[in-house]
């Protein structure tokens, strides 16, 4: 029976274990490199590579690329997060027959803590990434991805206050936008954000026109700095989603390791006994 429980807890974990995985990131990333951890987010890189067209828009298997590595100032990072609007578009709802007035997306608060992070982040992408970027907690959970090319700031948010651990089927009815529409890139044609997630929230943003625009007022926040991986405290509502995986993968280890054990003690209790030959 003890057997039986262990193979039944080694499943367990492992199926836990592989819904993180697949969770983390779009649901489709493995490849992805935690940079910044801190109860007010995350920010990771994320390798994308081969990313083909959607049967949307057809078209060959294209390559993602961006214009990384690239140093942009913390401040202009301020500006374009700050910018960002999440509304709802017009419906055939008489309650809301104009649809919902867009809100900031991020706090200041939150815009203090992803400046900086993103902006050192996108120092280290290289083209074929993109950031990821994450607020919240795990259950209003906040998260997406960002990338630059040339002179523009491309954003697609993939979830909006929903559970980390679950596809956001809701987001798709937001629409993101940026004040001043001024700013915003006007670029016809699927653009490579849109053949990667055709059907989220997403804004293109000049920025050169971000020069021109003031500097938002922001908190002061501690610099935050890339976290040991550790078992999340009992008090933290935000614990990120690789240190929860890689203590996943380590108890997954411990009970393999304990089934061996097992394994090799069933087979030595099962294994006939040797009989001593008799002297002469």
């Amino acid at each position: 029976m003890s057997v039986l429980r262990s193979l039944q807890r080694i499943l367990a974990v492992a199926l836990l274990s592989m819904g993180l995985y697949l969770s983390a990131g779009c649901g489709s990333v493995a490849d992805q490199t935690l940079l910044t951890d801190s109860p007010a987010g995350a920010v990771y890189l994320q390798h994308l590579s081969e990313r083909g067209t959607t049967m949307r828009y057809g078209g060959a298997v294209k390559s993602f690329k961006a214009s990384h590595p690239i140093d942009l100032a913390p401040d202009v990072l301020a500006k374009a997060l700050s910018g960002l609007s999440l509304g709802i578009s017009a419906t055939d709802d008489p309650a809301h027959p104009r649809g919902i007035k867009p809100a900031p997306l991020f706090s200041a608060q939150e815009v203090a803590f992803l400046a900086p992070a993103i902006a050192a982040a996108l120092k280290r992408a290289q083209p074929d990434q993109r950031v990821k970027f994450q607020t919240g907690s795990l259950a209003e959970n906040v998260d997406g991805t960002l990338y630059v090319n040339e002179n523009t700031f491309y954003v697609t948010l993939n979830h909006y206050h929903s559970p980390a651990d679950k596809r956001d089927d809701q987001v798709g009815i937001y629409i993101l936008s940026f004040a001043p529409v001024e700013a915003q890139a006007r670029i016809g044609g699927p653009q490579t954000w849109m053949e990667i997630e055709p059907n989220q929230p997403h804004v293109a943003v000049s920025i050169s026109a971000l020069a021109s625009l003031p500097a938002p007022i922001l908190p002061a926040v501690p610099v935050a700095a890339p976290a040991p991986v550790s078992a999340p405290s009992a008090g933290n509502d935000t614990p990120s989603m690789k240190a929860a995986m890689d203590k996943q993968a380590q108890e997954l280890d411990s009970l393999k390791a304990e089934l061996d054990a097992l394994k090799k003690q069933i087979g030595g209790q099962s294994a006939p006994a040797k009989t001593n030959p008799s002297p002469k």
